[in-house]
């Protein structure tokens, strides 16, 4: 007669449980794995992201270095994993290496909102007969080399600062010197829940860890 057996995996240790203890309650380690992420909504509210908060990108580079002063992140694993969904595959496919990155804000980051990105940007450029004509632009180049139409004055500030035209890149400046740390990242809100642009990064951000897909 047949029986069958299991001898384990080479290495494995017995008995060792990393997420319950002995009687089946959960550690520590056990509950926060079980844990959702705190959800956010900070493209309406704004809010702030605490020191010590983990944030996490997709990157091209091992070493994710920053371009235009500012990197797009998202404070949610659920976020996360959305974006992985939305770009991992098609980077492989492109014949690109694709790294997973961590990151802790190394103080609490200010987020300003959409109403109040997007009164900075009215204010001072949509309405400023300075910069009207690039603000306008900025709709246009949208429209014209992205594929995407701009409908409202979200879409086109969010145009501004993902192109960095000359407006994108004084609205981030403008915001830092208002005392924002980052802007809920309109235009990314497409694809996952809550997406965050950090301006200044490499002051406000340590990278914990960068793996390949």
């Amino acid at each position: 007669m047949g029986y069958l057996a299991h001898h384990g995996i080479k290495g494995q240790k017995w008995g060792v449980r990393r997420y319950q203890n002995e009687d089946g309650t959960w550690t520590k380690e056990g509950l926060d794995h079980r844990k959702p992420s705190k959800v956010t909504n900070y493209k309406e509210n704004g809010g702030v992201i605490k020191k010590g908060s983990t944030l996490y990108r997709v990157s091209l580079h091992q070493d994710d270095p920053t371009f235009d002063n500012k990197k797009y992140v998202s404070t949610s694993v659920e976020d996360h994993k959305k974006w992985e969904d939305y770009m991992v595959d098609d980077y492989k496919q492109a014949g690109h290496d694709t790294y997973n990155i961590e990151y802790k804000a190394n103080k609490d980051l200010k987020v300003a909102s959409y109403t109040e990105t997007g009164k900075v940007y009215v204010d001072n450029f949509f309405n400023n007969a300075e910069y009207h004509g690039q603000a306008m632009s900025d709709i246009y180049y949208s429209e014209l080399f992205l594929g995407y139409e701009a409908k409202t004055i979200g879409d086109a500030m969010s145009m501004s600062v993902a192109a960095q035209t000359e407006t994108g890149k004084k609205l981030c400046e403008k915001m830092l010197d208002l005392g924002y740390d980052a802007m809920a990242d309109y235009h990314g809100a497409n694809v996952a829940n809550d997406p965050v642009i950090i301006l200044d990064p490499d002051n406000k951000l340590a990278r914990v860890s960068s793996k390949k897909y």
